[in-house]
């Protein structure tokens, strides 16, 4: 038997030091939202932001505090969205099959959505090509998006597909979902499964600059690294860390991931509940201190209650953050005792189980692999007498 402590440490037991200091900085509104995703367009001038209600805000990164709210005539609940490439157009989704695009200054649902048949829509990517979108609900349907048709791609999982985050620069995206594993959509769009199953991932990102490597991360503060074969996607992969694990668990940063972001230099940002920020090396495959949560309730209560979704640099270190109830946070770098540079990152301890491991115990085990089979085959039958008055699978 193989146990793990999952006690977070302390950032004074730990001696974790923050590389930024945090400030609150307004609010997009007097009001409390309930921002859900984001988007930055390829210029990077401008984010997109919705959320519950149908609201809409659309942010220019170098002053986020002249925010624009985007009058939406549709109130359903909205759950991510994405730029087109061409930077022209915005595609937005939410509860009851809704998609809208925003174009020319004004909200449009398109007639083709009626083709959603209602399943609440959690995730939407644009491949870099902008020659399709995959758009993924929460029973495990995933659809491409081409020339104002939807393709229902007829993938197995039936789970809610909690993101899909396409290359910025090859036409590949990762797929993930709350138990049904990782998946990726090749360059001709063929879904390939690639395994993780059972585990609640959150969110992934695909910065640019690092070897066609996305990145994933779920309950339980756990890291994934997802590797693209370009001459064979069927044999892309969860890459190994060290110690042999597909997985890595940070031990010594309490709380909980939330969402991931990029950096000036295409680093990986993760967000922390409670307020916090982690850093993660895509090619190093490791982790770092960048914002301890102790810090932020020091600089401000009222800051640290809130949830951050997403963060962004306008130069190495010195950006905005923006909370899911709308307040702006300004970070900046800091010069740090006894570092010339004013940049000592310090590398977090992480806790893995070696996946090979794992997979023995289960391939070993016909009861595991039996109760894991019927599981889902009663969830698959379930979806299908659920949905299968209104489509054929």
């Amino acid at each position: 038997m193989i146990l793990l402590s999952s006690a977070p440490i302390s950032a004074e037991e730990s001696s974790l030091e923050s590389q930024i200091e945090i400030s609150a900085d307004g609010k997009l509104s007097n009001q409390a939202l309930k921002l859900t995703n984001w988007d930055i367009s390829n210029s990077g001038d401008e984010l997109i932001m919705v959320g519950d209600s149908g609201d809409i805000w659309a942010i220019p990164t170098n002053n986020p505090q002249n925010a624009n709210q985007i009058q939406n005539p549709y109130e359903e609940d909205l759950f991510d969205v994405s730029w087109h490439p061409g930077g022209n157009s915005v595609l937005m989704v939410g509860d009851n099959g809704t998609l809208l695009r925003y174009a020319d200054g004004s909200i449009k649902k398109p007639l083709e959505t009626v083709n959603l048949y209602g399943e609440s829509i959690r995730a939407i990517d644009w491949v870099p090509s902008g020659q399709v979108a995959y758009i993924g609900g929460e029973n495990g349907t995933l659809y491409s998006y081409k020339n104002n048709t939807f393709t229902n791609l007829d993938i197995s999982w039936d789970d809610e597909i909690s993101g899909i985050s396409c290359h910025v620069e090859v036409d590949f995206c990762v797929v993930i979902s709350r138990s049904d594993g990782i998946g990726v959509i090749d360059r001709d769009g063929i879904f390939h499964e690639i395994g993780l199953i059972g585990r609640v991932w959150i969110d992934a990102i695909c910065p640019k600059g690092v070897s066609d490597r996305c990145v994933v991360v779920g309950a339980g503060r756990a890291i994934a690294v997802f590797q693209y074969d370009r001459v064979n996607p069927g044999n892309s992969k969860m890459l190994d860390y060290p110690t042999g694990s597909q997985i890595s668990y940070v031990s010594d940063f309490g709380g909980e991931f939330r969402s991931l972001s990029t950096g000036y230099n295409n680093q990986v940002y993760i967000q922390v509940v409670p307020f916090g920020m982690v850093e993660f090396s895509v090619e190093n495959m490791q982790s770092y201190a960048w914002l301890i949560s102790e810090d932020v309730l020091s600089s401000s209560i009222e800051l640290s209650a809130t949830t951050p979704l997403v963060s962004w640099e306008e130069r190495l270190r010195d950006g905005w953050v923006i909370s899911t109830d709308g307040t702006i946070s300004k970070m900046s770098g800091k010069q740090l005792s006894g570092d010339v540079a004013g940049y000592a990152l310090v590398a977090l301890v992480a806790i893995s189980v070696p996946g090979v491991i794992l997979g023995l115990i289960y391939m070993s085990s016909d009861t595991l692999q039996n109760k894991y089979l019927n599981w889902r085959k009663k969830r698959r039958q379930n979806k299908n007498e659920k949905f299968g008055k209104k489509y054929k699978k």
